[in-house]
């Protein structure tokens, strides 16, 4: 029996150490200050020159705006808590930080919020957003079991057809289907809803439902978001896009001749001339002042950004560049 204790107590120290190391290993974060000389500047205040802008507000969450019409992707301000998420505590939309997470980036109205995938982390929160703008739910059929599980009335909830242009004032919004990047677990496999789903849930709750890369068109210019690190061979063959919002998270944990190929398939197969990086801030880092990078034990955000630097400096007409954080800039005028 003695020597059964004493195995034990070694497993504990053990278990222990190894959740000590962790959680110091989850504070290190990369210094991203060499890439400071890529951020965009700030949009000058508004003219009558017409103008198409953008504010990047964590993860995939996007706000493009012409002034006119506001879009949004995912819309996703809460932030579940790294214990939440490990123990698969069942947790609600924070309802105060989005509140404070729209008045921050001005947002009254929107036309649209589109989730580029159905994970909590960025369709978690789209149905209060849409409420409370007033905008319509775009997305795929399990985003709309979400809505519906938060009580959105179905005229503000639209699923999209694959390919099929949806028309917002003088933007043209086109859901293509994309893949995941790889992870471990269910993040692809994991059936689509067929039923709502009603708050609180954990976050194995919200299925992948089907990924997409969202082509955005105007007159002033076309743009491309890839929220997640995946891709469907061929499936932006024929696609133009100015700028592409490409997601990096957990990129650089996947095969040298992955990132070659995701690379290809999204930003050379629209023939993209800029490249702005999304989806590398820490997922469980509460909305602060400053943008908190992923953590080096999650992934390598440098070597994210110098493939993405590797990539603009192949052909001169090719650019990267960082989107500050809260901060509107001017994407095309």
């Amino acid at each position: 029996m003695r020597w059964l204790l004493r195995a034990l107590g070694i497993v504990a120290v053990l278990a222990l150490a190894g959740a000590g190391w962790v959680a110091w290993r989850l504070q290190d974060r990369p210094d991203l200050s060499r890439y400071a000389r890529y951020e965009m500047s700030a949009a000058p205040p508004a003219t009558r020159r017409p103008r198409v802008s953008v504010s990047f507000l964590g993860v995939a969450t996007l706000l493009i705006s012409d002034g006119e019409t506001h879009l949004m992707t995912d819309g996703w301000f809460t932030r579940v808590g790294l214990g939440d998420f490990l123990l698969q505590r069942a947790v609600s939309p924070d309802t105060d930080a989005i509140a404070r997470g729209l008045q921050r980036a001005g947002v009254t109205r929107l036309a649209a919020v589109m989730p580029v995938h159905s994970h909590y982390d960025h369709a978690q929160d789209a149905p209060d957003v849409a409420r409370r703008t007033g905008a319509i739910l775009l997305g795929s059929e399990s985003t709309a079991w979400i809505g519906r599980g938060a009580g959105m009335r179905e005229q503000q909830i639209r699923v999209v057809e694959p390919g099929v242009p949806t028309h917002f004032g003088k933007f043209t919004v086109t859901h293509i289907l994309s893949k995941h990047v790889p992870l471990p677990g269910n993040a692809q496999k994991g059936p689509p809803l067929t039923a709502p789903l009603i708050p609180p849930a954990t976050v194995r709750d919200y299925p992948m439902g089907g990924a997409w890369s969202i082509l955005i068109e105007h007159p002033l210019g076309t743009a491309l978001v890839q929220g997640s690190a995946g891709f469907v061979p061929d499936a932006l063959k024929g696609r133009r896009a100015d700028t592409v919002f490409l997601g990096t998270g957990a990129l650089t944990r996947q095969s040298e001749e992955y990132q070659d190929a995701y690379l290809r398939e999204i930003l050379d197969a629209v023939d993209a001339h800029r490249v702005i990086p999304i989806h590398y801030d820490d997922l469980f880092a509460p909305v602060g002042d400053a943008l908190v990078p992923s953590p080096a034990l999650v992934d390598d955000v440098p070597a994210a950004f110098d493939r993405l630097l590797r990539w603009a400096s192949e052909e001169e007409e090719r650019s990267f560049a960082l989107l500050p954080w809260w901060t509107p800039v001017v994407l095309f005028d």
